[in-house]
């Protein structure tokens, strides 16, 4: 799997994993990060809506989770009134 794709872990879900790899393949073509549910639906998948999920979920991510969103797809944890809904590691 690392030669496939280097970010995978067995351990994660894969809804995830799918999503972060959409996001990164989305702004890897030059997009902006999506931040609003409909901005960019990628194979099924609305990548807006999964970056709000991960926001204010940002506790239940593993360090590397979050090291991941932050580092490689530009996202930052809630902060305030925005951590007080936590939704799904998927979104869904």
């Amino acid at each position: 799997m690392e030669d496939i794709d280097p970010s995978w872990c067995p351990a994660w879900p894969v809804e995830w994993q799918r999503c972060f790899h959409l996001v990164r393949l989305h702004l890897a073509a030059g997009h902006l990060l999506p931040t609003e549910p409909g901005a960019a639906v990628r194979q099924g998948e609305d990548l807006g809506r999964w970056v709000q999920s991960v926001r204010p979920g940002w506790d239940q991510l593993t360090t590397v989770q979050q090291w991941m969103c932050e580092h490689v797809l530009g996202i930052t944890p809630a902060r305030g009134r925005e951590a007080g809904t936590t939704l799904t590691q998927t979104g869904k």
